[in-house]
């Protein structure tokens, strides 16, 4: 009989020993869904990534928007296009007539240090009258 308790005694330790090895992982991990939540809400926050809105001006120049932006894409929309903009250019969509789009190259419309810098044969970005939104990411 002793030896059947000693047996129950060290199954109960062995099995003691894993629900507190269970626990420490729970902790363990609890603690890293805390650091990757408030990474992950750092780089949300609004301040760190602007968002704000230009006019468009239908000028035959050159113009730069300084977006005072962080992040290597910036997303733009209006009533009629949405646009992604990268240092090497801009992938645009219409938002009428079935939703086509087009490239802009790095000539038109580009992003790269805070600044948005367009030429004006990009009326898609740039119209006369039209107020477009923006985001950094």
């Amino acid at each position: 009989v002793q030896g059947a308790i000693d047996e129950l005694n060290t199954d109960i330790q062995e099995v003691a020993s894993n629900i507190q090895e269970v626990t420490n992982n729970i902790q363990e991990m609890s603690t890293d869904i805390q650091t990757l939540e408030t990474n992950v809400e750092g780089c949300l926050k609004k301040t760190d990534k602007p968002f704000d809105s230009y006019a468009g001006s239908g000028s035959t120049s050159a113009r730069t928007v300084a977006t005072g932006g962080i992040g290597r894409l910036l997303m733009i929309y209006c009533s009629t296009h949405i646009a992604f903009v990268t240092p090497k250019g801009a992938r645009i969509i219409a938002l009428s007539e079935g939703s086509t789009t087009t490239w802009a190259d790095a000539a038109k419309a580009y992003y790269l240090n805070g600044n948005l810098f367009l030429n004006t044969d990009n009326a898609a970005l740039n119209a006369s009258g039209v107020s477009y939104n923006y985001q950094c990411i």
